[in-house]
């Protein structure tokens, strides 16, 4: 008999945080643990999908958000009542799924949390009962970077002992030099036509945190370069305006939300993510994976994948000048951009793997059912 593991998500798009569970679902060992996914109305598409094709049964649960939900966070308790032997709460946000937690809880489930991203802010004092209720639930939080750790720690008094750092992983396989410029040659034309000026290449939703208006800035000091903007979001009619404002709006593409991510890495010249927070970015660890050389801001997230001047380039929040300068550094010193692609590429292989990610996750699930209570499968005491 198996370990049933509920996994719930209440977002409302798709990103990276939907996209690490859907890593952690294809990855499980299915022999111990039998995931089941729990979704909210209105679903999201591409999950379900995704879940869907690893033979992962997909439920509908009720929605339960805000103060006054308190009928729906019952009707939420009785539909998790039975269902499985863990819930394990997809965080968007530190305070995310919070009458999941509270119905689970109040159901016997014992309750694993992971948080993507740590955003500090009113939002948080404003929740103050939430903020003080909340952590004392979760039997066990997994933090995907000690930046994320050390946030819950000191915003929400998180102990240390319950909170467990397993990064982010993918299931991509680093690429070797020699396959990157085969994948070039192969992609470049097809992906930006005859342009042959150095492409530095964005993949992130458009919105404010990203940065991308922070690199338009940076792109007015770099003539004779191409900025690719890969992905959608609520920004995007501001960055167009504020591209046509620099005079660079020749100078940048809108490439919209893409399935093709692998091949606008083999054909771009430098990645870049110039966010203000961020807990342990996916596009970044595609683009190291990918062996293309990496400028990122200099915050927590970054800082746990990139080496500054090892594996990549780091610069300081909201600098513009200093993010132009490092771009023109990579795209001035082709060999200097290579060796940090190289040492990236290996850093990715040792630390960022889908499989260590499962094998972390499993490890904080057989240490929350080291006790095991009646009804549940012999598969915990392993």
């Amino acid at each position: 008999m198996t370990v049933k593991v509920l996994h719930y998500l209440d977002s409302d798009a798709f990103g990276g945080a939907e996209q690490s569970m859907l890593h952690l679902l294809a990855h499980i060992d299915r022999r111990v643990f039998s995931p089941i996914l729990l979704m909210t109305d209105p679903p999201l598409p591409d999950v379900i999908r995704e879940a869907r094709s690893l033979d992962i049964p997909v439920r509908s649960v009720p929605r339960a958000r805000g103060a006054t939900n308190v009928v729906a966070a019952i009707r939420l308790a009785r539909a998790l009542r039975g269902g499985g032997h863990l819930l394990h709460a997809h965080l968007t946000w530190a305070l995310g799924c919070a009458w999941a937690i509270l119905s689970g809880r109040a159901v016997g489930l014992p309750i694993v949390a992971t948080v993507q991203l740590f955003m500090p802010g009113p939002h948080v004092s404003l929740s103050r009962t939430t903020a003080r209720l909340i952590p004392r639930l979760v039997d066990r939080y997994v933090a995907v970077s000690p930046h994320v750790a050390a946030a819950l720690s000191s915003g929400l008094r998180v102990p240390s002992e319950r909170i467990a750092i397993v990064p982010n992983g993918i299931p991509n396989r680093p690429w070797t030099m020699e396959e990157r410029e085969a994948r070039r040659r192969s992609s470049r034309a097809r992906v930006f036509g005859a342009e042959s000026r150095p492409i530095v290449l964005v993949v992130a939703r458009l919105e404010r945190q990203k940065g991308h208006a922070l690199l338009l800035r940076a792109a007015a000091d770099l003539p004779g370069v191409v900025f690719a903007f890969a992905g959608s979001g609520p920004g995007q009619a501001e960055l167009e305006r504020e591209a046509a404002l620099l005079g660079v709006a020749d100078r940048v593409l809108f490439l919209g939300h893409r399935t093709d991510v692998p091949d606008l890495l083999a054909a771009a010249d430098v990645f870049v993510l110039p966010s203000s927070n961020e807990g342990l970015p996916l596009a970044l660890l595609e683009a190291t994976a990918a062996g293309i050389p990496v400028v990122a801001s200099d915050i927590g997230g970054n800082r746990d994948i990139v080496k500054d001047a090892e594996t990549g380039l780091l610069v300081p929040v909201d600098d513009a000048k200093a993010l132009g300068g490092a771009i023109n550094q990579l795209v001035r010193d082709p060999a200097f951009a290579r060796r940090l692609g190289e040492a990236g590429a290996a850093r990715f292989e040792e630390r960022y793997t889908a499989a260590a990610m499962a094998r972390g996750v499993e490890q904080v699930y057989r240490e929350v059912l080291g006790r095991p209570a009646p009804g549940w499968p012999e598969a915990t005491q392993r």
